[in-house]
């Protein structure tokens, strides 16, 4: 029998985890990286936001999604997206070990919501203790 208590605390990361590679898919077959960004960013955020003990947690998950799409691409011999009259881009380790990259932004958007979360707190705390003239 599984141990069902465990499955609360599992999803959350689930979601992130297939959060992440959503994006790697977008950025898989898109020629442009604004929109994988911009996801990615808004996603972590949104997950620092909501959780922000475990902000570092959101940021791999989520940005492990786009290393873990493309090593599948390279894998299964896909090709990138290529405009016509454009040098097209291959589909290779160098380009598979770039996206690691996509870390930087994902620990950006969770730390940022995170720090969102904590200063709301603090305000607020501040504007209670001084409402009860303390």
């Amino acid at each position: 029998m599984p141990n069902l208590t465990l499955l609360p605390k599992v999803r959350p990361h689930l979601l992130a985890l297939a959060a992440g590679l959503l994006i790697g898919y977008v950025d898989l077959h898109n020629d442009e990286v604004w929109a994988a960004l911009i996801l990615l960013l808004l996603v972590t955020f949104i997950f620092g936001l909501l959780n922000p003990e475990q902000a570092w947690q959101w940021a791999l998950l989520v940005g492990v999604g786009l290393p873990l799409v493309y090593l599948a691409a390279l894998l299964a011999g896909s090709t990138l997206p290529c405009r016509p009259g454009f040098e097209c881009p291959t589909l290779n380790t160098i380009t598979t070990w770039q996206t690691f990259m996509a870390l930087a932004p994902a620990f950006i958007g969770a730390y940022s919501g995170a720090f969102l979360r904590w200063a709301f707190f603090h305000l607020k705390m501040s504007h209670n203790l001084n409402r009860q003239g303390k």
